[in-house]
């Protein structure tokens, strides 16, 4: 399963925060969700046993180029648990 549809924002150094909406079940249990970045590249996100409503996840390197310094920032995704 792919999720392509998390919203995302960049911040000034280059990072960017989206939105991940996990089921219950996989906030439970924990996993792995595959979800595509804006640029097309198919990123497999570690889901954490008992993941919270909120819960943030950093994925290092995936995030926009930083105008300032040349170098790409972090995809910043929060989890939302729905039914």
């Amino acid at each position: 399963m792919f999720q392509t549809g998390f919203l995302s924002y960049a911040t000034g150094k280059g990072d960017q925060q989206g939105t991940l909406k996990i089921s219950t079940e996989r906030a439970r249990e924990g996993g792995k969700v595959k979800i595509r970045s804006k640029d097309g590249q198919t990123v497999a996100v570690s889901i954490p046993k008992g993941a919270q409503q909120g819960m943030k996840l950093r994925l290092a390197g995936l995030g926009n180029v930083s105008p300032q310094t040349g170098r790409r920032g972090d995809l910043i995704l929060q989890l939302k648990v729905v039914a």
